[in-house]
This record gives C-alpha cells, structure tokens and sequence, in this order.
C-alpha cells in the first residue's frame, strides 16, 4: 500500500497564499495525517490558511490512491459522482447567474470532478425536441489525470489539465465556474490570474467556497466545539467575505458582487434541501440585505467577478 501522502515530506511550509506575508496569527492546530498543521490568519490579508500544506505531488498521490481505494479507510474519490448530485440546485443557480450576465457562449467549469456539472451547463438552456441546441458549450479543466478522464467520458466535451490553461488562447470563454475548488489550491492567485487571462471582456467568473466567516468568530472567542470546516486535511485555504475579495482583487478581477448562497441537498441525491435550511437562509438573506452587505453568514460563499 501506498503512503506518498502521509509523511512529512508530502507535507510544504507556505506564506499567506492571497498575499505572500509572512507574518499570520495561529488561531488553530491540528495534526493530519501525523504532521502537525497550524491554521493562521495571515495580518495584512485577513486569508486564513493551512501551514505547513501538502504539496500538489502528495494530492495526487492521495487522489491515487482513493481512486484505486487503497487508502486507508477509503471513501469515494473527491470526482465521485454521489458528491456532485447533491449540488443540482446550486448548479442551477450558477447558471442563472451566467445567463443574466451573457445569454450564451463557451463556459469552462475548473475542477470539473466527474464533469457533471460539465454536462448540465451543456443542456441548461436547450429545446432539443425543437430541434434548437444548447445556448451554451461547456468544457471542463481538472487537477487528477483521472477525474479529467472521468469527465470526458462523462460529458463528452472537451476536458483540459490545470497544468496546461496558460496555453490556451486569452478571452477563450464567456464564462468560468470553479465550485468548492478554491480552497484546495496551493497558488490560488496564480491560478485566479490565469483564468481572468482567459475570460473575454464583459465575462464572468462564478465561484463558490466555503464561508468561514462564523468559524474564525467562534474560534476567536472560544465558542462551541472546533469548526468541522477546520478539521479536514483538504481544505488549505479559509475564506471569507473580505479575503476573497482581495484575492480575487489581487487576480486582476475589478468587479465582485457577493450574492446568496444556495441550500445543498442531501448527500448522494437531487431531492430539495429541508425547509430548516431555507428558513435559516430566509433569515441570513434578511441579516444581509439589512446590514448593506455586512452580514454573510452562508455556510457557502458564492462570488460573481469581472
């Protein structure tokens, strides 16, 4: 069996990931995989951020291993199909939120999984028994040799490697997603710099990462037990409202709107999230509109930019 990922050689020392500073206040420790890893919040930025993290090399080698499920208490591939039905209502907003802004083009999903997503913005906004095709084209771009292959034979379309985006030819798309990819990226700014190249004019990234704005509160002034957003060794990143802003900003992206996040179905399924979640939604969408955007208390944040 396979232990690429879990030493500490798999493991790097990082700087802030949104600004490169060095300096970061230590709000969390944890041990994953036998190497202790501090969470700091970086004091000129605000991102908080995983240090040391593992190297892109070590995540391969773990997706390796998931996929061939030789790991160790092994659970699905992070492309896994069961993951992605459970976001068929976010899906769906996202493409709203494309369609307000240009009403037909080429979209590039980054991160694409196992190109489900891929797959509903090619049919999002089709009338195939008229005979009339899809308003938009969809390719996706992966990290792992294997969800990029898992994709392709999925959606059909056309699937590149990460790796490989800086040869593709700038103002390609008319739109970006990345869902619940940010986080997992050991060079963020690089990569949101990348894909900025890639948007036409007048084109729109949409992204959604986990929100941890009542995280850092409740570690701050020691409410409750440890966030679970905190407890997972795939998460290098921690965003909130105002540090992703400045990522984003740092990235070349001039406009950023904030705009709700989406209730998440339950796990493995379409069936619509309980009325507990839009009532809790009802109420964070109340606090923020009241509060002229101060309030965003989304378990997801969710960005349109420019």
């Amino acid at each position: 069996m396979s232990t690429a990922w879990n030493t500490a050689a798999a493991y790097e020392q990082s700087k802030c990931p949104g600004c490169e500073a060095a300096q970061g206040k230590t709000i969390f420790r944890e041990t994953w995989e036998g190497v202790a890893v501090e969470i700091l919040v970086c004091a000129q930025c605000g991102l908080g951020y995983s240090n040391p993290r593992p190297t892109e090399a070590s995540k391969l080698a773990r997706y390796e291993e998931w996929t061939q499920r030789t790991r160790p208490n092994a659970t699905e591939a992070h492309f896994d199909h069961s993951q992605q039905l459970r976001h068929f209502y976010l899906y769906r907003k996202v493409m709203r939120l494309i369609e307000a802004r240009t009403p037909r083009g080429l979209l590039l999903d980054v991160g694409c999984a196992g190109g489900l997503f891929v797959v509903f913005a090619g049919v999002y906004a089709s009338e195939h028994n008229s005979g009339v095709n899809s308003r938009y084209q969809a390719e996706g771009a992966a990290f792992d040799p294997h969800e990029a292959e898992l994709a392709r034979r999925i959606s059909g379309a056309p699937v590149h490697m990460i790796s490989e985006l800086s040869t593709l030819g700038a103002g390609r798309y008319d739109a970006i997603t990345m869902l619940n990819v940010l986080e997992h990226v050991n060079e963020p700014v690089a990569l949101l710099s990348k894909l900025r190249r890639l948007l036409r004019p007048g084109g729109a990234l949409v992204t959604v990462v986990p929100n941890n704005e009542l995280a850092f509160l409740r570690l701050r002034y020691g409410i409750g037990a440890t966030p679970s957003s905190f407890e997972s060794g795939e998460h290098i990143n921690h965003f909130r409202p105002a540090s992703l802003r400045r990522m984003l900003g740092r990235a070349g992206f001039s406009k950023m709107k904030l705009v709700a996040a989406q209730p998440t179905g339950s796990y493995g399924s379409m069936v619509r999230p309980p009325l507990g979640q839009y009532v809790k939604h009802g109420v964070y969408r109340a606090l923020h509109a009241l509060s002229a955007g101060q309030f965003y208390l989304y378990a997801e944040l969710m960005v349109v930019a420019e």
